[in-house]
């Protein structure tokens, strides 16, 4: 299982940042002076590493320069937001996650191994939708002429 995903540059960001994250792999996010989804209202820093497209060829060195306390910070970071980029306002998405769950409950023999973030699995209150009218919430200033809050 990867630890790491790297979100190059290239088509935007579609799937890769977001497959990442919801596969609960630490992002390496290579694309300079871009944001990605949620940026605004999400801190990043705390569960993604972001890395100039000119230090790629320090890659390796860089993701080995993360020490274990600092990963598993990064993790436990990860598993508090992976749900705000999961659709689950759709019935077959719910039935998904629903479907996903039960399975992860029979082959771990009945019940779920406690971790962080499995509380999120099957919740539709912070999901992807919910963080977009955040997000577009906050963006209202900026349409306004406001320069709107700080980052």
């Amino acid at each position: 299982r990867a630890r790491f995903c790297l979100a190059l540059p290239g088509d935007g960001w579609s799937a890769r940042f977001e497959d990442a994250v919801l596969h609960g792999c630490i992002p390496i996010i290579v694309m300079d002076n871009t944001q990605v989804p949620y940026e605004s209202i999400i801190d990043m820093s705390q569960f993604t590493l972001r890395v100039a497209q000119k230090d790629l060829a320090k890659l390796v060195d860089i993701v080995q320069a993360v020490g274990p306390e600092k990963e598993a910070a990064m993790r436990a970071a990860l598993n508090k937001v992976w749900h705000r980029f999961r659709w689950m306002g759709l019935k077959l998405a719910q039935k998904e996650a629903a479907d996903t769950v039960s399975d992860h409950k029979i082959k771990a023999g009945g019940s779920l191994p406690a971790q962080e973030g499995n509380e999120f699995a099957t919740n539709d209150q912070d999901d992807a939708f919910a963080t977009l009218m955040q997000w577009l919430y906050y963006r209202i200033p900026f349409t306004r002429g406001d320069k709107g809050p700080a980052p």
